[in-house]
């Protein structure tokens, strides 16, 4: 029975290359003018690693019919495989040469031009491709590649949005999406992610990079379902960890306490941290476990004995009245930390609980120094006499410093256009300054930080001020002119109760205050006042003003314009 094409076709099809290579040499012999056979057993040689014989093969194919292009692509096939690009290049020209249109020669050449780093040049071919019809999924995927690779994004997202495909094609989405997010268009990108997973339901990437979008909506059954069936999945044991570690979150924030500690104890079966020790202690302590909390905080102590594991302990000890063990972990870390303030606030407590109430308040003054908001009122409240009379004296030490500098703070402009006057927070234009900010978190964060803003006062006399910040401690305090300008004034503070200085900018534009508190090395946003008058003073701000936190020593003319609200 003779060889027929669609026999060696088949064999080919099937991947029976000795097979292909044996019948297809009888058909030669049958019939010496085919290029069909020659190309057969070329490509037969090519898969067996006969390099040679193939190449041979080819040739003899080209040579019987010039104008057949698939004995030019095998050539450049073969000279690929022996690593020889210039001359695969040839060969694809040579198909063009041929047929012009010819979207395999032409996409074989982009792909040399993309590895070659060549990026320009494989842009302009790839386009070519599409224009042609050829490939498209693949080809835009590479085209995009290129554009990619050389940083021009703007061309990138145009070729992608050009050709919209028919169906879903991840390469292509995903490269679409890296456009979008650096041109921060984060909506359209969103909407990519979630098409991801759509479409990849159980990749492990998507599912954890769609539960961090779902995360802005507070959707947290559906955060918690999407970790979970994560956690059905067979996956690397850093996504399994990650998934644990989110969905404990998730269930905390829901309040699923005893879930979430059992992620945690999924967690550190896997590796034991210090990290996951400290939060599970945390949950715990929700729970009422104190013992269970401490020996999640002894284990982490072992694992990482630094100030916040110390600090932690400390503070589970003094609930627990074990006053010694708790001034031992404060004391250690003042040890590695002289001006932690929470170590000073922890170790005066226990001082304070173990009957030592001259060293308590030495401590307590301390951490209300290092700027430690609970300090305060712990120390009015437990040593109200103390107080009043180390108040005094700290109110008198720097009264004759500063005095001198009420002058000075009559004669600036800004200053002055300030004095007497109650200034509020102008909500307005703290929302415009947050900007794109406003849009990065959910409506409830965003809530609570207006809410903590609007609570603001602000009260700025000659001979001092007295500023009022959300549910802080007030802050009473002498101030001088550091530097001044026509257009704005660094002032040096001194807060009454001798606490550490502080350095404040304030400035006056289209008669409303911006002030920028405290000045550090990395400055905080600017906050923007309005003032309004005695009259105007709302309800719920003369109630702030009137029932201050601390009853320390404010000034006479503070005190006179707080009783003429």
């Amino acid at each position: 029975m003779p060889v027929l094409l669609e026999d060696l076709q088949k064999s080919f099809e099937e991947g029976r290359m000795e097979d292909l290579k044996r019948d297809s040499a009888l058909y030669i012999a049958e019939n010496p003018q085919s290029s069909k056979g020659h190309l057969f057993l070329g490509k037969a040689n090519l898969q067996l690693k006969n390099i040679p014989r193939a190449k041979l093969s080819f040739y003899d194919a080209n040579d019987i019919d010039p104008k057949d292009v698939e004995p030019l692509f095998c050539l450049a096939q073969v000279a690929l495989a022996e690593k020889n690009t210039l001359v695969a290049q040839t060969q694809y020209r040579a198909m063009l040469d041929i047929d012009p249109s010819s979207t395999i020669a032409h996409s074989a050449i982009a792909d040399l031009l993309l590895a070659d780093e060549r990026y320009y040049e494989a842009t302009e071919t790839y386009k070519k491709v599409l224009t042609l019809g050829g490939a498209q999924a693949s080809v835009l995927a590479k085209a995009a590649q290129a554009y990619q690779l050389m940083g021009s994004v703007d061309e990138g997202l145009a070729l992608i949005e050009k050709y919209p495909l028919e169906s879903f094609n991840e390469a292509v989405t995903l490269l679409h999406r890296n456009f979008l997010l650096l041109l921060k268009d984060e909506q359209k990108a969103q909407a990519l992610t979630q098409l991801l997973h759509q479409n990849l339901p159980n990749h492990p990437q998507y599912i954890l990079e769609y539960a961090e979008l779902l995360k802005k909506s507070e959707d947290y059954p559906a955060i918690e379902q999407l970790y979970t069936q994560l956690l059905d999945l067979e996956i690397a044991q850093n996504h399994r960890k990650d998934a644990y570690l989110q969905r404990a979150i998730v269930r905390k924030n829901m309040d699923k306490l005893q879930a979430a500690l059992e992620d945690y104890d999924a967690l550190i079966k896997i590796q034991s941290s210090a990290f996951y020790l400290l939060e599970r202690s945390d949950i715990k302590l929700s729970l009422k476990d104190k013992k269970g909390a401490l020996i999640d905080l002894n284990a982490a102590v072992q694992l990482q004995p630094d100030f916040e594991t110390l600090l932690k302990r400390g503070h589970l000890y003094l609930k627990a009245k074990v006053y010694d063990r708790a001034i031992k972990d404060f004391t250690e870390v003042l040890r590695m930390d002289k001006n932690n303030a929470e170590a000073y606030y922890g170790l005066g407590l226990s001082h304070h609980g173990n009957g030592e109430k001259s060293k308590a308040i030495t401590i307590l003054q301390k951490a209300e120094a290092l700027g430690h908001q609970r300090a305060s009122a712990v120390l009015m409240k437990n040593f109200p006499k103390q107080m009043s009379i180390l108040l005094g004296k700290s109110k008198a030490k720097f009264l004759n410093e500063f005095e001198l500098e009420i002058a000075n703070n009559k004669a600036s402009d800004i200053l002055s256009a300030s004095f007497n006057r109650l200034w509020v927070p102008n909500m307005e234009k703290f929302i415009l300054a947050m900007g794109e900010d406003i849009y990065k978190f959910s409506k409830t964060m965003v809530k609570e930080v207006l809410d903590i803003a609007a609570k603001d006062l602000l009260i700025i006399t000659p001979q001092g001020l007295l500023l009022i910040e959300g549910e802080n401690e007030p802050i009473e305090a002498f101030y001088k002119i550091e530097m001044e300008s026509p257009h704005a004034v660094v002032l040096e503070l001194q807060p009454t109760n001798g606490g550490a200085r502080t350095r404040m900018r304030l400035l006056m534009h289209d008669n409303a205050l911006v002030m920028s508190y405290p000045l550090e090395d990395k400055e905080l946003p600017a906050r923007y006042f309005a003032s309004i008058s005695a009259i105007d003073v709302q309800a719920h701000q003369k109630e702030r003003l009137l029932t201050k936190k601390v009853e320390g020593p404010y000034f006479d003319d503070i005190e006179a314009f707080i009783a003429s609200c």
